[in-house]
């Protein structure tokens, strides 16, 4: 028996820790986010006119060092898709990453204005390439507004 619940324990263990390059869930925030601080927005809805900020992290991407600073790049796509499906809105960047340590993960914050988008509920598609590696990362999320 114990042997089982060893075995159970590693397998839960190894498909918690993801060895390939991932994009953690995105949070919607009340303002800009910082490091690891993103103030919830109540039910992901937003007024008509707000900024819709979102955050997200990376994990498991290339990185170079170079002289005293680990570099990182990134080409990263936000698709916004109205109710029906409709892509209403997209918005493509390229990211640098100076950091002064070897990172474990990188962090991103991600306005949208809300100008031109009607009442109703919005699907965001953000697909996130790393270009050292060429590895791919995508995830949804859901907002409304009101």
């Amino acid at each position: 028996m114990r042997r089982w619940t060893l075995l159970i324990v590693l397998l839960l263990l190894s498909s918690c820790i993801s060895q390939e390059f991932r994009l953690a869930n995105v949070a919607f925030c009340t303002c800009e986010p910082g490091k690891r601080e993103c103030d919830r927005q109540p039910h992901a809805t937003y007024r008509q006119g707000e900024i819709i900020w979102m955050y997200t992290e990376c994990y498991k991407f290339r990185y170079i060092k170079d002289s005293e600073e680990y570099m990182s790049e990134f080409d990263i796509t936000i698709e916004i898709f109205d109710d029906h499906g409709t892509n209403v809105r997209t918005i493509t960047e390229s990211f640098e990453t100076p950091l002064d340590a070897e990172p474990d993960f990188v962090w991103f914050k991600l306005p949208v204005k809300s100008e031109g988008l009607e009442r109703g509920k919005y699907t965001v598609l953000i697909t996130l390439v790393d270009k050292y590696s060429g590895n791919i990362a995508t995830k949804e999320a859901v907002f409304y507004i009101e």
